[in-house]
């Protein structure tokens, strides 16, 4: 319509010049009167009018079904939204949505949700959740969400580059944010992965990994892994792992243990564990174990063991052993010991033995024996020396002084009521 309105006003001025019949000013406001040879966005509005409202298609390819078919269609870009034949789509950069057959989708980015099938999708990145099959996800970063075809990813969310890329089992209601986490997961569904390369090669489901690499290749379920490379290579189940490289490489024997603080378990086989601080429980094979301090219990190899304070229970290989105080218990070999002090119980090797005081039993050998630190147990000539002496100083009411009496070689006691 535009140029036959152009045709008919050029030769409007032609007849005029040719007749002479109108004057300059009527010649010139003709010519002005002519519409370009470009038609420009108001006159195709003026004049266009089978425009369809909720369908907007930029680009070479773009879109596919026409309305009534589909309708509220937006496609920007090279093949954008090519072949689609489902409604309530934004396809923006070139192929994406390609291809769609699914519902309520939004892909923005090249080739991003190409092949999708799945519906309520929102894919921003190049490539991001390709051939996507399922519902309620979202797929942000370059390959996000880039699983091997046929794995089911719904209510996914993907944040970050290559986030669930390449996994090869179901990721269903799975979160997933930094670059590269959950890639190449394996069946990790309801977990919760944040960091750079949280939860990469991971085999268990319900799982939480939130720090730099935690989680890495680890497999069982119900895992909590905070910090750097935590529960990273840990096969057990319903563990806790908190701190730098805490629980890294646990076996799946160590089930139902607490990992708290700086590689604390790390490398532990023992079921029941107990670790708080830094390397407590490193290391160590024994089952229902806890370690509280630094190296506590690092190293252990027995079963039902107690460990409170710096290397107390280091190296220790006996059962039922309680060990408070640093070092205490360091490297016993002996069963059924209780160690209470700095140093008590130090490689001792007897059996059913109780230490009391700093460096108490330290070296002993002797089974079935009571020993009090002589730093803890004052000597005295008798029982009157032994009175006054107490009894001269400022004494706690209610409690018994206990004193070693020379004259009869004995135990003796002074009773303050």
């Amino acid at each position: 319509m535009v140029l036959e309105e152009r045709n008919y006003g050029l030769n409007n001025i032609i007849q005029a010049f040719n007749n002479m019949a109108l004057s300059k000013p009527e010649v010139l406001a003709l010519i002005a009167s002519v519409p370009p040879a470009t038609p420009t966005l108001q006159d195709v509005l003026d004049n266009n009018h089978d425009l369809t409202d909720g369908y907007v298609v930029l680009g070479t390819g773009a879109g596919g079904a026409l309305p009534p078919a589909v309708t509220d269609v937006v496609a920007i870009g090279n093949n954008a939204a090519n072949n689609n034949s489902n409604s309530n789509i934004v396809a923006i950069g070139e192929n994406a949505l390609s291809n769609n057959t699914g519902d309520v989708n939004v892909a923005i980015g090249l080739d991003a949700a190409l092949n999708c099938t799945g519906n309520n999708l929102v894919a921003i990145g190049q490539d991001s959740a390709p051939s996507f099959a399922d519902s309620n996800s979202v797929a942000i970063g370059n390959t996000a969400m880039s699983p091997q075809l046929g794995v089911t990813a719904g209510s996914v969310v993907a944040i970050g580059a290559s986030t669930f890329s390449n996994a090869a089992g179901a990721v269903d209601t799975s979160v997933a944010i930094g670059n590269s986490a959950g890639a190449n997961s394996n069946f990790a569904t309801g977990c919760v992965m944040i960091g750079n390369g949280a939860g990469v090669g991971t085999a268990g489901s319900s799982n939480v990994s939130i720090g730099p690499s935690a989680g890495t290749n680890a497999a069982g379920t119900g895992k909590v892994g905070v910090g750097f490379n935590s529960g990273a290579n840990n096969d057990s189940n319903y563990t806790v792992c908190i701190g730098a490289n805490a629980g890294t490489n646990g076996s799946s024997a160590a089930y139902d243990s607490v990992n708290i603080g700086t590689a604390t378990g790390f490398g532990s086989t023992g079921y029941y564990g107990i670790f708080i601080c830094t390397n407590a429980g490193s290391a160590n094979t024994g089952n229902i174990v806890t370690g509280i301090g630094p190296g506590a219990a690092q190293n252990n190899t027995g079963d039902n063991v107690t460990a409170v304070g710096n290397n107390a229970g280091k190296d220790n290989t006996g059962n039922y052993a309680v060990a408070l105080g640093t070092q205490a218990s360091d490297s016993n070999t002996g069963d059924d010991v209780i160690a209470i002090g700095n140093g008590a119980a130090l490689n001792n090797t007897g059996s059913s033995v109780v230490a009391i005081g700093k460096t108490a039993g330290s070296a002993n050998g002797i089974s079935n024996a009571f020993i009090i630190s002589n730093d803890s147990l004052p000597s005295y000539l008798d029982y009157a020396t032994a009175s006054a002496a107490i009894t001269g100083g400022t004494t706690s009411s209610g409690c018994t002084y206990l004193y070693h009496d020379q004259t009869t070689n004995s135990i003796g006691a002074v009773r303050i009521p």
